[in-house]
């Protein structure tokens, strides 16, 4: 119902789409429509997606509602992406920098202010494998003195913006003496 009076309201579907997009979920999409409840004109949103994926759709929407979810901080970033073929299919390589976010203003078309939330210099590559990470990269990560780290950008800019406490995988605001890039597996 909220999702249905923020659309009625002007919200940008398209943008709230684009959103959706982003999140990987192939074949799901937000739907608006008019109708008429008890003679009330209203905006009726449903999420269009494959079967499969009703489960995690129900949870998701579950904890958001039953908990009332609400964001605390947007994060954004540019992304290098590479894509592995031949005896690599199924590998994936991003490059995340200039890793900002805000606490306020979430409209993705907002003129807000963004700051950074990882030190300029600094990275995150995340390496994505459909089996398992290729030898070859896995020496290249020792050699670079590459360490695994697990970080949520979200998370990061929740904890820039001290909406939660500071946790064990917190990227420092400063540069450490001597640091290197970092990678981040899933």
């Amino acid at each position: 119902m909220a999702l249905g009076a923020l659309v009625d309201a002007g919200a940008d579907l398209e943008a709230i789409n684009a959103a959706v997009s982003s999140l990987g979920l192939p074949g799901v999409r937000i739907v608006a429509e008019e109708t008429k409840k008890h003679g009330f004109r209203a905006k009726q949103v449903t999420v269009e997606h494959e079967p499969e994926q009703r489960a995690f759709l129900e949870e998701v929407l579950g904890l958001i509602c039953g908990l009332d979810l609400r964001p605390v901080a947007m994060t954004g970033y540019q992304r290098e992406a590479f894509v592995g073929r031949d005896a690599d299919a199924g590998l994936r390589v991003t490059i995340d920098h200039r890793i900002r976010g805000r606490d306020r203003d979430f409209a993705l078309g907002a003129d807000a202010e963004n700051r950074l939330i990882v030190p300029a210099r600094l990275s995150v590559i995340e390496f994505k494998a459909n089996e398992r990470v290729p030898y070859w990269l896995t020496d290249l990560t020792a050699r670079l003195n590459m360490s695994v780290v697990r970080v949520s950008k979200y998370c990061q800019g929740v904890e820039a913006f001290d909406r939660a406490p500071r946790s064990v995988f917190h990227i420092p605001d400063t540069d450490p003496a001597g640091a290197v890039p970092v990678a981040a597996h899933h």
